[in-house]
């Protein structure tokens, strides 16, 4: 999810440049009642150039800094407590709803958006999957591949099917302080968690909020009223309830083993196991909080990424079920 974020963020901004470029006569959102096709140039002009500056961006800071090779295969099912997975499912969800959001904007009908809209997010996961092919230390994932259709398809068929998202995929984080932790190599050497974490996430806000899996949490978060009768106002409209996955104790990708060679430092797993962490928690849908203001609108979509912090149920096999009071 570390890189795949970064298209995500920059995406938003180009949607707020749009708004600023249309004098915020109205939410972005908002679809146009016909094929627009001054609106069509500027999302085709901003989405390409995001797309392009956002590849090369990856490419040279991030890839271009490891060795590559030639391209491979490579399996990472199981990896980083399928973190990673969730990350995949979470941007492919974002960048298709994104891209639809954009499209409906300049007109075009909704069958075809939402196809579009599928092959964008899917075809800017398979962009990274390809640099990845050619990376010594990666490889294509097709496990990755998987989670990244089912991520669009999750828009796709909800698009299709109701033509709203009942069910939005969204990401928290819960920042920790890393214990200084001693690990001992295997030449007698010493590290600590806290280095290691710092290698690993990095150590300032905005690189742990998107690097750091022992931290995040990946949503579903359901909108009951949608599927109920729309005269039972019982349950609020913007009321959701959500079921989140993480992990804990994610020091390496299979194992708590690191590096590949000597020396070599293992972190004791009956100390710090790794394991998974299921919730359940109540959340907010901002899109359904109804406002007259297209920049509200506008604002409401993008709080909307985000888990809204609440009391949260969580069950994980070491510790089985505990209540946490508020869960970010």
């Amino acid at each position: 999810m570390n890189r795949q974020s970064t298209l995500i963020i920059l995406l938003f901004i180009s949607f707020i440049n749009l708004s600023a470029f249309g004098q915020y006569e109205s939410s972005i959102f908002t679809p146009s009642d016909s094929f627009n096709i001054k609106r069509f140039n500027r999302s085709v002009v901003t989405g390409g150039s995001v797309y392009a500056l956002g590849s090369a961006w990856l490419w040279t800071q991030w890839y271009s800094q490891y060795e590559l090779g030639p391209f491979h295969f490579y399996n990472d099912m199981n990896s980083w407590g399928n973190m990673d997975k969730a990350g995949h499912l979470f941007s492919t969800y974002t960048e298709s709803r994104i891209a639809y959001e954009f499209i409906r904007w300049t007109g075009v009908k909704k069958e075809k958006a939402i196809w579009t809209a599928f092959g964008v997010g899917s075809g800017v996961q398979l962009t990274f999957e390809i640099m990845d092919g050619f990376s010594t230390d990666w490889g294509f994932s097709i496990p990755d591949v998987a989670f990244n259709t089912l991520g669009a398809g999750l828009f796709a068929a909800q698009a299709f099917a109701w033509d709203e998202q009942r069910i939005v995929v969204k990401s928290s984080n819960t920042f920790k302080a890393y214990p200084d932790f001693i690990v001992e190599g295997t030449d007698g050497s010493m590290t600590s968690i806290r280095d290691r974490a710092t290698e690993l996430y990095g150590s300032g806000p905005g690189a742990r909020y998107l690097k750091d899996y022992n931290t995040m949490t990946i949503w579903l978060s359901a909108n009951p009223a949608s599927f109920i009768s729309k005269s039972d106002h019982r349950v609020p409209e913007w009321l959701n309830l959500a079921v989140g996955y993480s992990s804990e104790n994610l020091y390496g990708g299979f194992e708590n083993a690191w590096p590949a060679e000597a020396p070599i430092y293992f972190l004791d797993e009956e100390a710090f196991p790794r394991y998974n962490q299921y919730f359940l928690s109540l959340d907010v849908d901002f899109t359904r909080i109804k406002t007259n203001s297209g920049f509200l609108r506008t604002a409401f979509k993008v709080l909307n990424l985000f888990k809204f912090p609440a009391p949260s149920l969580e069950y994980n096999a070491v510790h089985g079920f505990r209540f946490i009071p508020m869960y970010w």
